[in-house]
């Protein structure tokens, strides 16, 4: 029986569309689930680079822009939601995919009703493959629209 999750053929049809090294800044404050997300992404061949704090993320985005900005909601020193607006305000960042991680459920019509872009969402507690093909389907959605 084939491995489907190591056999590179299926790897590269999972990845169609998706730029080889895509960059991913994952901005979370929790160390424990950064290196768990980062780790399994860096494991699969994305570039990852990680940040504890808003302020933190805003520079690295600012510095070397990202394919896709995946982000918790609470965030020390600049919540996840005016760091959104900010991203989506800036020239440099604003075509950038951001992926919004709640704990909330409710919180996506709390997102949209305050007029905030952001182009997905996941909820708290989720799998990391759950989490893999949002990714990966914002990344295809980007590749495709540029």
């Amino acid at each position: 029986m084939i491995d489907l999750i190591k056999d590179p053929w299926f790897k590269d049809e999972i990845n169609i569309g998706i730029p080889n090294n895509a960059r991913i800044l994952f901005i979370e404050d929790e160390p424990e689930m950064r290196k768990l997300v980062v780790e399994h992404f860096k494991d699969i061949g994305f570039d990852v680079s990680e940040a504890e704090n808003g302020l933190i993320g805003q520079s690295l985005a600012q510095d070397c822009p990202p394919d896709l900005i995946l982000m918790d909601i609470m965030l020390p020193k600049m919540d996840g939601l005016t760091l959104s607006k900010k991203f989506k305000e800036n020239p440099r960042t604003a075509n950038i995919p951001i992926l919004m991680i709640t704990a909330l459920s409710n919180m996506k019509d709390k997102v949209r009703g305050l007029n905030i872009t952001v182009d997905d969402f996941i909820t708290k507690p989720f799998e990391l493959e759950k989490l893999e093909r949002h990714i990966k389907d914002l990344l295809k959605k980007k590749n495709e629209a540029v």
